[in-house]
């Protein structure tokens, strides 16, 4: 009988006959890598890549223009440039996050003016008795804020990408096209330009799903998956996002891992991430009550049909409103991105239609409809009206139509995936020419569209799609070349054609930037002049108009904030004049506080709001040696 060799023996023996000895300790390891990155090359490598990401404490951050703000210089990104469109990162959550360092991560931050509640919907590392459902905050417990930091954003991609890799490949996806799906997710624009907020959000979900069709033992599954949803809850902590990735996960769940044998046990992992959930929401109750009674995002109801068709078209057309990392429609570029992704239209033309009523099984297709049912869902709700009652009952019309293109835009990819592992496909060079004709008609549509703006030109608005189409020329010409010497790697070439051009393109979005300036203690001409201003009082209060939240993470009691959470107590006492329903209507909200002239408190937009300095010196002092304060971006 022959012996199979295990990652942990070795073969050897005289005669041509096999026989089983231990490896020696010292050589296992190296066996074990070696057997991984064999089995696993895409999640080793994603692994290796993580764990140097953290050993330099480095994160995808553009602090350097808060930095920049308090005359620290030299200190830019290593690679990449910082996007001010970023706002809500550097600007409001890593200051936050400094703040939470500072206050000792008390759930108070006891270094702000207004003291409000650090347990809001940012995901910060809080030490109460939710910290137990914070992992990606763990390190905060055990290593130096910097590489903390980092560890939370590694860890984030980390999750997502090996994440979705497994669970693709264990609901029967070939490895080549789970890991083109992986990346062609990860690098898209959406994810990039919203990668600090919706980290936590997408980082869960996977492994929820895997635990869930994992053939292991329930007394280990139940506990586990509970965690698990309680720490996607409390971690990503934004109720739109969840609803939307929770009806993801409900239809990945019902179309892959429910089966008529595994019906009992997944009813009990349901329940046990119900348990989980209703935990995290216990923990969030707080937050909950609040934002139910504010205007602004409480009041909030979207009626649908407000996305663009422009803006719809860039799911499968990327580039298409955007010229480079600028946008082409108005707003900021991250409110105009959606999943764009090349694999549909490669599915397209790849997918032999001859063959696949006899060559694909029942299953298989039903399957894809049930992916492109719920897609269309999710775009009837996206482009028109009809999809409001849908939308309302599971929760979507709480938000903006653009919110959910993370959703729509990953149920598309996931068709265009299975189709491309599980139907006959024809891999020829006419095929890849169709693919080309495929993306250079369709990504014209979303610029002939955008270019009807007078404010944008046609050759504008086609710059970054021409781009694509170019390298998608290039890199159809070398997969042609490869599938003739080796047809086995015809798909995975075609794949690369598909997704290389949008990944490199937002692969740079994001910079890398060294973590621990932004945990160092900077001593500038601004910050002595600040605390020259603290000076002045007991309680250490400025008025210092600076970028967001970006004063309060320097440690300064800044009025002027960002508050995630209304604090009318505060705005009572500032402006005792003001008519209750008229102050409820103003502060009664997310909001950023910037500077106004005269002596009444303005509403600027739904989240900023105008406080009139004359009122607030009041109440803090401004640095003395700046007759006109510093203006915020």
């Amino acid at each position: 009988m022959r012996a199979e060799a295990s990652p942990g023996a070795e073969v050897d023996g005289p005669g041509g006959e096999q026989t089983l000895q231990p490896t020696s300790p010292r050589r296992l390891p190296r066996r074990l890598l070696l057997w991984a990155a064999c089995r696993h090359p895409f999640e080793v490598l994603v692994s290796i890549v993580s764990a140097a990401y953290v050993a330099l404490a480095l994160s995808p951050s553009s602090y350097a223009l808060a930095l920049r703000d308090i005359g620290v210089a030299g200190r830019h990104p290593y690679l990449g440039t910082p996007r001010p469109e970023r706002w809500d990162e550097w600007a409001v959550l890593t200051p936050y996050v400094q703040a939470t360092v500072r206050s000792g991560f008390s759930d108070v931050n006891t270094t702000s003016y207004y003291q409000e509640s650090l347990r809001n919907l940012m995901h910060l590392p809080v030490m109460d008795w939710g910290f137990a459902l914070r992992p990606l905050q763990w390190g905060y417990a055990i290593l130096p804020p910097a590489w903390a930091f980092s560890l939370c954003w590694a860890l984030a991609a980390w999750m997502f990408l090996v994440g979705w890799s497994l669970l693709l490949r264990r609901v029967g996806m070939r490895y080549s096209v789970a890991v083109a799906a992986v990346v062609a997710l990860f690098l898209s624009g959406l994810t990039q330009a919203w990668w600090s907020g919706i980290a936590p959000l997408v980082a869960f979900v996977p492994w929820i799903l895997l635990v869930a069709g994992w053939a292991g033992p329930l007394a280990v599954r139940l506990p586990l998956v509970a965690w698990l949803t309680g720490s996607w809850v409390v971690s990503a902590a934004y109720l739109p996002g969840l609803l939307h990735l929770g009806f993801l996960a409900a239809v990945v769940g019902a179309v892959f891992l429910l089966r008529r044998e595994t019906l009992r046990s997944l009813l009990a992992v349901t329940a046990a991430a119900g348990v989980g959930g209703a935990v995290g929401v216990v923990y969030l109750m707080p937050v909950l009550r609040v934002l139910t009674e504010t205007v602004y995002p409480g009041d909030r109801v979207v009626a649908g049909g407000g996305l663009s068709w422009a803006q719809w078209l860039s799911q499968i057309a990327p580039g298409g409103v955007s010229a480079g990392f600028d946008a082409l429609l108005p707003g900021s570029l991250p409110e105009r991105l959606a999943v764009g992704t090349l694999l549909p239209l490669l599915a397209l033309a790849l997918v032999d239609y001859r063959r696949v009523r006899a060559g694909a099984s029942a299953v298989d297709l039903r399957r894809l409809v049930a992916l492109l049912g719920a897609f269309g869902l999710v775009t009837l709700w996206q482009v028109t009206s009809w999809g409001g009652v849908p939308a309302a009952v599971l929760g979507w019309n709480r938000s903006s139509e653009q919110r959910s293109l993370l959703l729509s835009g990953t149920l598309l990819v996931l068709a265009a995936a299975w189709a491309l592992s599980r139907l006959p496909l024809r891999l020829t060079t006419r095929r890849l020419v169709a693919f080309l004709l495929l993306q250079a008609g369709v990504a014209a549509l979303p610029a002939l569209l955008v270019a009807r703006s007078p404010e944008v030109s046609l050759r504008h608005a086609l710059s970054t799609t021409a781009a694509l189409v170019g390298a998608s020329v290039v890199l159809a010409i070398v997969a042609s070349l490869v599938s003739h010497w080796t047809p086995r790697a015809a798909l995975p070439a075609a794949l690369v054609c598909a997704v290389l051009p949008t990944a490199a393109l937002w692969a740079t979005y994001n910079p890398v930037q060294d973590s621990r300036i932004i945990f160092t203690r900077h001593d500038t001409p601004v910050t002595r002049t600040l605390d020259a201003a603290a000076d002045v009082r007991p309680d250490r209060a400025v008025a210092v108009p600076m970028s967001g939240a970006v004063a309060n993470g320097l440690g300064f009691r800044s009025v002027y904030h960002v508050l995630p959470l209304p604090q009318l107590d505060d705005y009572r006492r500032m402006f005792p004049h003001v008519p209750e329903d008229e102050l409820n209507r103003i502060f009664n909200r997310y909001s950023e506080a910037i500077p106004v002239e005269g002596r009444h408190p303005q509403l600027l937009g739904e989240g900023v709001v105008g406080l009139p300095l004359d009122v607030v010196l009041g109440f803090a002092a401004l640095p003395p040696s700046q007759e006109d304060p510093p203006q915020p971006r």
